[in-house]
């Protein structure tokens, strides 16, 4: 029902709009009466690829369905931050698009707790209803283009959707994403909870 070829050269990469070398783009002939499809193959495994909890989440996750769009649609900067994201030893969650949707490592697992992995995909305010007032303001900063440091910063957490709110603390960094455009896309951000710290002092 399909045919396909390998479009190779650099001439026909940049026709077809494919800057990653390592992509391979299929043409798919349809039956008589389908509508002609276009398929990029390859872009979700290149950036999902490899080991690791949250890649193998990612991979299994219907991108196409969420607001984000099929993953060989993101813009650069969107795939470059979720590439850095995933690479990383420290706990780091990415939040893209008026949306907000939520992309996370693993080293951010243990922080969010039985919210994981509902939360891959999942706008913020959904998964953390309880500290949207805190949440609101400051990603309005960081769509402005500000990057903003908290450090022993408060939040009451139902981290285990248990209905029950539990103090914990952060030091965190938000930094803006930045598209092609100039515009922000979404903020990456860093953390590292202080409870214990802020428990010991007290």
């Amino acid at each position: 029902a399909a045919s396909g070829r390998r479009f190779g050269s650099a001439h026909e990469r940049r026709v077809r709009g494919v800057t990653d070398p390592s992509c391979v783009v299929l043409a798919v002939v349809p039956l008589p009466g389908r509508q002609r499809i276009d398929m990029t193959v390859g872009v979700s495994f290149a950036l999902f690829g490899g080991s690791g909890e949250m890649r193998a989440h990612a991979r299994a996750f219907d991108w196409a369905a969420s607001a984000l769009g099929p993953v060989d649609q993101w813009p650069e900067s969107l795939r470059t931050a979720v590439a850095i994201m995933l690479g990383s030893g420290f706990p780091m969650i990415l939040v893209w698009g008026p949306e907000l949707i939520q992309l996370y490592n693993d080293a951010y697992i243990p922080l969010i707790g039985a919210k994981h992995p509902r939360a891959l995909g999942l706008p913020t305010h959904a998964c953390w209803p309880e500290i949207r007032s805190i949440q609101e303001p400051t990603f309005a900063r960081v769509f402005r283009g500000e990057t903003v440091q908290l450090t022993e910063a408060h939040f009451a957490l139902d981290r285990h959707d248990t209905g029950t709110l539990e103090d914990a603390y952060f030091d965190a960094t938000f930094v803006p994403v930045p598209l092609a455009s100039g515009a922000i896309g979404g903020s990456l951000s860093v953390l590292f909870e202080s409870t214990d710290r802020v428990r010991a002092r007290s």
